[in-house]
């Protein structure tokens, strides 16, 4: 019969030397795993075989295979889900144009240029709030300058980021309004996207908060039945998205479009800029379409 594992306890107390030498012989074994010798001895000496009491262990715990515990952060907090770009030109004029004709009047110019700025110049919605009118207007010459300098918040880099054409036209407008709101003076020291409460001139006033673009973005495409997950890190997404579909149908080799975006986002990765981009989810359904097309 197969032993456990013993001690020795006693109800006959023995001479203190064979006690000893029964202690000493305890832990001896034969090959079997059994130790006669400590049975015979506690037989003689008045021992008694006890099995020895194993190690209190804690329960293992059962795996939920179905807990997404990768979405939620150090802390237990849900994951913040990642924006959406939007992928086509008709949800883009659509959010554009809701924008411009619908609010509060005298902050729809406002509202269209921030979403026009944001999704060409590709900023993040940080940078675009703090621009401010001379960033991007020369108010002695009376003209929107070709580039905008600005020093990201989160890498505090410099980036030079063209003023397109369509960026250009709506910052004009939009200056436009802030000097008939402030009785014809424009001070470049002001913010480009005032908040509702304006000040008269010479005063000082504040920009919109990240939270006030979220919200209009999200009734804006809400209201426009625009599918996915937008937020204000949309604009700067959808940049990305749309550069990439024009280069590669310009004939640009897609290792080049990368080496651009990659520089522009200033990833460490080409792969953290598809993912980022949402390229890499793009490919794998079209791998799947195309698997689906070849058993049809």
């Amino acid at each position: 019969m197969k032993r456990q594992n013993t001690t020795l306890t006693t109800t006959n107390p023995q001479d203190a030397l064979v006690t000893a030498l029964a202690k000493a012989i305890v832990n001896a074994k034969a090959a079997d795993g059994t130790n006669p010798i400590m049975e015979a001895l506690a037989q003689a000496t008045g021992y008694q075989v006890v099995p020895a009491v194993p190690a209190t262990t804690k329960p293992h715990k059962k795996h939920n295979c179905y807990a997404n515990t990768s979405k939620l952060t150090s802390d237990g907090r849900p994951k913040p889900t990642a924006a959406d770009p939007l992928r086509n030109t008709d949800d883009i004029h659509a959010i554009g144009n809701y924008l411009l004709t619908h609010g509060n009047v005298r902050n729809r110019q406002r509202n269209y240029t921030l979403y026009i700025c944001g999704i060409t110049l590709g900023l993040r919605v940080g940078d675009i709030v703090k621009l401010k009118v001379g960033d991007v207007y020369d108010v002695t010459t009376g003209t929107v300058r070709k580039h905008a300098n600005v020093v990201n918040e989160k890498t505090l880099k410099n980036t030079t980021d063209l003023i397109t054409p369509h960026a250009a036209q709506a910052i004009d407008d939009l200056v436009n309004v802030i000097r008939t709101q402030q009785s014809g003076v424009l001070d470049p020291e002001w913010p480009l996207f005032q908040t509702q409460k304006w000040v008269r001139a010479g005063g000082v006033t504040n920009h919109l908060t990240k939270t006030q673009v979220y919200r209009m973005l999200t009734e804006a495409a809400k209201a426009c039945g625009v599918q996915g997950n937008i937020s204000t890190h949309t604009m700067r997404k959808t940049y990305g998205y749309m550069a990439n579909k024009a280069l590669i149908e310009s004939g640009l080799p897609t290792n080049q479009v990368m080496e651009i975006m990659q520089a522009k986002y200033h990833h460490d990765s080409q792969t953290t800029t598809m993912h980022y981009l949402g390229l890499q989810q793009d490919q794998i359904d079209a791998a799947a379409l195309c698997v689906d097309a070849a058993i049809s």
